[in-house]
């Protein structure tokens, strides 16, 4: 990165330079408006940072010379300046500086300059999908995004791009709106947001058109464009759409997962990953009332652990810990993918079966216990077995298949019991 710092302070430049050069910058360094000139002709600069006051003048001018010259319209220019209440900002901005960085707090002005050299580097890894029926526009906005690291796969029509969607992953889409054959770009919007997997439909989308026509744009946003480039586009800006797009996605869907392992949090047992009891009471009520509705039979086995309290004394609680995940392990192993399985609290276990009778549920019990002690023979459990009637609410469920617990455990310890 080239950056020239025009200042009269020479300690200035030798912050920057202390500060910049050990992460490859390139810093050209003037005291005044006649050195800037020469420099700026000379060569070209992706960063430029203006003291307030510059001989012989304050940096106005030179800031609207800078502007003036189409090689600089849109490289970032940072004020540094003594003078930093809001009001001196706004008037700062509106004639063209990127940001004022105040020269009282250098550990801030150079942290300022960092930040804002790396959302100008435009170095991404991503993987695009371009759609664009142009060959000129298309090889143009391949190796302008393969230039900052992008792998770009670029397709001319809507079918090869479907294809492409199917078959390979990508990270965006940058579609042009009027694609030369039956097809738009908006019909592949439509079929993006639309698509039953997540990892297409939830896919950002650049949309690209040459006619700057307010109630298409409108129809582009509506059917889930992300952002909207008119042609024809500086380089400058199509980056920075990409990046704020791209970056908006990676936030948000660190949010998605974040929140998906707040859920499993609050439904999962963290020891035998089964459902806990919230995650039980939840979702069995649902699936309930679901068998009530659609009249299918069903049955639920609350487990027992036999004598565990003696277990955990006798070899401590790592010894009881591993009991219980195995436990978990069993339940998940045997259970259907229909079925619920959880820890109810300590060493009690709860399944639920929908479409099952109680020969079935007691084929599973049998299964459960056997596969406990095939792995520790003092594994024993006792199992209470309780059938859904028209009236059962879970509590009522739960109470059926206590009783039958009680029953095994009072007759036939390490046995099961129907209610």
């Amino acid at each position: 990165m080239r950056i020239l710092a025009v200042d009269p302070n020479r300690a200035f430049h030798q912050l920057l330079k202390s500060q910049l050069q050990p992460i490859g910058c390139e810093l050209t360094s003037c005291s005044n408006g006649y050195e800037t000139l020469k420099a700026l002709n000379s060569s070209q600069y992706d960063l430029i940072t203006l003291a307030r006051y510059i001989q012989p003048d304050d940096y106005l001018p030179l800031l609207k010379h800078i502007r003036s010259l189409p090689k600089y319209q849109f490289t970032p220019v940072m004020l540094v300046s003594y003078d930093y209440d809001f009001n001196f900002v706004k008037e700062a901005v509106g004639h063209g500086i990127t940001d004022v960085l105040d020269r009282h707090q250098p550990d801030q002005l150079i942290d300022g300059i960092i930040r804002l050299l790396r959302r100008t580097s435009y170095q991404f890894d991503d993987n695009v999908l371009l759609v664009e029926d142009s060959p000129t526009n298309g090889q143009l906005v391949t190796t302008m995004l393969q230039q900052r690291g992008m792998s770009v796969e670029w397709h001319m029509t809507y079918s090869g791009a479907i294809d492409a969607l199917e078959y390979k992953e990508f990270d965006l889409i940058i579609t042009d709106l009027l694609l030369d054959e039956k097809h738009t770009g908006l019909e592949l919007l439509h079929y993006i947001r639309h698509h039953t997997r997540t990892t297409i439909s939830d896919l950002p989308v650049i949309a690209l058109t040459g006619f700057n026509d307010p109630s298409r744009r409108l129809l582009a946003f509506h059917l889930g464009a992300d952002d909207f480039v008119s042609k024809p586009f500086s380089e400058e800006e199509l980056l920075v759409r990409i990046d704020r797009v791209l970056s908006r996605h990676k936030l948000v869907t660190q949010l998605q997962k974040r929140e998906a392992q707040l859920t499993e949090m609050a439904l999962f047992d963290s020891l035998t990953s089964v459902y806990n009891r919230h995650g039980l009471s939840e979702l069995m009520k649902k699936r309930i009332r679901y068998c009530h509705r659609h009249e299918i039979p069903a049955v639920m086995l609350l487990i027992d652990l036999d004598h565990f309290k003696e277990l955990n004394d006798t070899f401590g609680h790592p010894f009881g810990d591993t009991v219980l995940r195995k436990v978990g392990q069993t339940l998940n192993d045997i259970v259907r993918d229909d079925d619920i399985a959880g820890r109810w609290g300590g060493d009690e276990f709860l399944v639920f079966l929908p479409h099952c009778q109680l020969a079935g549920a007691t084929q599973t019990a049998r299964r459960i216990r056997n596969r406990l002690q095939q792995h520790n023979e003092r594994i024993g459990c006792s199992i209470g077995i309780s059938q859904l009637t028209p009236e059962d609410t879970l509590e009522s469920l739960i109470e059926h298949a206590d009783k039958a617990l009680y029953k095994a455990k009072a007759h036939n310890k390490g046995g099961y019991a129907h209610a």
